[in-house]
């Protein structure tokens, strides 16, 4: 039997059984359940159940991007003494294209008066995931730049200069590679012994356990 506590624990993977099993697998295109609306207990559909067995989500990408510049800048001698630079940059960065748009997907507000409601009515926007484009492509990053060279004795001895810019750059694309954990591709379910016929989970090299290789049905967490 499967006992708790750390001694239990410890008893337990000597015995080769886990009364606990938590695995990112692939949902087969299944969404997450919801709950009744007065209780915890999710609602049975054809949506949100996977079948057994299981697998693994697929964590190989190739991600394209196409990006661009463009940059003009003139001086400009005002007097004698003052001397301005300006400039113009212009950014492009390319929305993250995946090789396989199936796998990846963003999240779209939705309407309502406030960001709860807006939440709870998320869209389907085809212009984004659909050619595995995860966001529009802003066109409005223009980056100005403005200096100054100064002579203040107007014998080429001394120089004070100064300058300010606006800049950008591609966002970190460790944080948009985490879209592989969104629905459709990837899911983290709970499995325990009472998804097992009510035995220990055993323990196994199989990272799914008996549920990579057995038969049945699980409902998807919300």
């Amino acid at each position: 039997m499967v006992t708790s506590g750390t001694s239990g624990a410890l008893r337990n993977f000597v015995a080769g059984s886990i009364g606990y099993l938590n695995v990112a697998l692939n949902p087969q295109g299944k969404y997450s359940c919801t709950h009744s609306a007065t209780s915890s207990t999710l609602i049975p559909a054809a949506g949100c159940t996977i079948t057994l067995p299981v697998s693994s989500p697929n964590f190989s990408r190739s991600n394209r991007y196409q990006d661009g510049a463009a940059y003009a800048n003139d001086s400009w001698k005002a007097t004698p003494k003052l001397t301005i630079n300006l400039g113009l940059r212009w950014e492009i960065y390319g929305p993250q294209h995946s090789q396989q748009p199936g796998y990846d997907s963003n999240f779209f507000l939705g309407t309502g008066s406030n960001i709860w409601d807006q939440v709870r009515t998320p869209v389907d926007d085809p212009r984004y995931c659909s050619n595995g484009r995860l966001w529009n492509l802003n066109k409005t990053q223009f980056a100005p730049k403005v200096g100054f060279a100064w002579d203040p004795f107007g014998n080429g001895k001394t120089s004070v200069r100064g300058g300010y810019s606006m800049s950008y750059e591609r966002n970190f694309n460790n944080v948009t590679f985490n879209v592989i954990q969104n629905p459709p591709n990837y899911a983290v379910v709970a499995f325990t012994s009472a998804d097992n016929g009510g035995v220990p989970i055993p323990i196994s090299n199989n990272n799914f356990s008996t549920f990579g290789t057995g038969t049945g049905t699980k409902l998807l967490p919300p």
